[in-house]
């Protein structure tokens, strides 16, 4: 009964629309993507103007930016009334295990600007990133090779007196390395 996912959690973002970025770290900027369930309708990626080059890292084409030190809201209500969604059901991040990217008061003014009914997507999200295809699974397995790798190496130079950071700089650098 959802008619378009809001993605505002690095999680969902980065797996759904595969958008790589280091402005997660930002509380200012928030980074959304817009998933129509009508396949018809484009999704969209809402970025501050400063991740333009960044935007190429994902697979969806149609990108609204906003100036990088305003508020995006406008931004997100407009490109939802634009796909034809105004009045409809959004889900987004609400529930336990899941945190909205926004501020408060960002997410109070979208709920006043957007006239449509939000619900909650948490389960359906978690329930969506757990279907692994045969490739994911295939990068999994050697990510955890990687893993046991490293391991191995640190085990292998632990010596009394060693710090727990120099046995993890073994580790790290032996993953890095793989």
């Amino acid at each position: 009964r959802i008619d378009t996912l809001l993605l505002t959690q690095q999680e969902n973002v980065r797996y759904l629309a595969g958008y790589l970025s280091l402005l997660w770290i930002s509380k200012f900027r928030p980074l959304l993507t817009v998933l129509p369930r009508d396949p018809s309708i484009a999704p969209t990626l809402i970025l501050p103007s400063q991740e333009y080059g960044n935007a190429k890292t994902s697979w969806i084409e149609e990108i609204a930016f906003y100036r990088d030190q305003e508020d995006p809201i406008g931004t997100v209500a407009n490109v939802l009334h634009k796909k034809g969604l105004k009045g409809k059901t959004v889900g987004i991040e609400l529930s336990y295990g899941s945190r909205i990217g926004m501020a408060q008061v960002q997410w109070e003014s979208l709920r006043r600007s957007f006239s449509g009914t939000f619900v909650d997507s948490a389960l359906l999200l978690r329930q969506l990133r757990g279907i692994k295809s045969a490739r994911e699974i295939a990068m999994l397995r050697h990510a955890c090779e990687i893993s046991c790798i490293g391991v191995e190496a640190g085990w292998r130079v632990l010596r009394e007196g060693m710090s727990e950071k120099e046995l993890a700089a073994v580790m790290i650098s032996t993953m890095i390395q793989q």
